[in-house]
């Protein structure tokens, strides 16, 4: 039965990102705004990925190819999942009219399907709240790494949990309304049915993905708060954006397959 809870689940969240996958990277902290923007994002992702060129990376719920083609640009040999087509689509789409090889495929964020040993590095941004099972993800994601690979998760804890930040988002959703932006409806309406459905429904605290990477087996485990890429979010942001995410707090978090 859970198992099957589980695929409607993930049947709902395909068809959800496939009506939102147009004009998806026009939201700030979706897309890349300016070219500063994207030296930040090149800077940090050279930190933690393979320098040498050629080296295969696995981009898991790649969307419309945020991450892939970045790592694409640093010359490295990419192949991005995720469920929806309409993403996947716009990725290609994005690589195309940049001149960038990346390989946009079907897959399961929580079971890849590819060979053991397969990549130098696992990377994702804004997938571990979508996941019925990141246990279960992290250790598939393990499994595809090389000896001595790198999992790198971007994420970040997304639902205020204080009562400034409850003031702030409700601020921020009236200016969208007045604005006549069409309300993100995810998270409610379309991800949960059931309180526990999505263990990190909301984003987590980076001491809980770094205890989920313990437990998979992860060793040299590394933070990054992203404080540069995050200041410019909000000095560059919409009203409504500089708002809602005045104290946001993401994160990147990466950890080692022992040899």
């Amino acid at each position: 039965m859970e198992q099957f809870a589980a695929v409607d689940m993930k049947v709902r969240i395909q068809n959800y990102w496939d009506r939102s996958a147009n004009g998806y990277d026009n939201q700030f902290g979706h897309g890349i705004h300016s070219a500063g923007e994207k030296e930040l994002w090149l800077d940090l992702l050279a930190r933690y990925l393979p320098a040498g060129a050629g080296a295969k990376i696995l981009d898991v719920g790649c969307g419309t190819g945020f991450l892939s083609l970045l790592a694409a640009e640093i010359g490295l040999d990419v192949t991005g999942i995720d469920f929806s087509e309409a993403m996947r689509s716009e990725g290609r789409r994005k690589a195309e009219a940049a001149g960038l090889k990346v390989n946009l495929l079907k897959g399961d964020a929580e079971a890849p399907d590819f060979p053991p040993g397969t990549f130098e590095a696992v990377i994702s941004r804004h997938v571990m709240w979508t996941l019925p099972y990141p246990g279960r993800a992290l250790r598939a994601w393990k499994d595809l790494l090389a000896p001595g690979g790198r999992v790198v998760v971007i994420d970040g804890v997304w639902t205020p949990r204080d009562f400034p930040g409850l003031v702030r988002s409700f601020v921020a959703h009236l200016i969208r309304r007045l604005k006549n932006f069409k309300r993100h409806s995810a998270w409610k309406k379309e991800y949960m049915r059931k309180k526990g459905d999505l263990p990190f429904f909301g984003g987590a605290e980076p001491e809980t993905i770094e205890a989920f990477l313990e437990a998979a087996g992860f060793t040299d485990i590394r933070r990054n708060d992203m404080a540069a890429i995050l200041d410019h979010e909000r000095r560059f942001g919409t009203m409504e954006y500089r708002i809602a995410h005045a104290k946001n707090r993401r994160y990147l978090i990466s950890g080692r397959k022992t040899a």
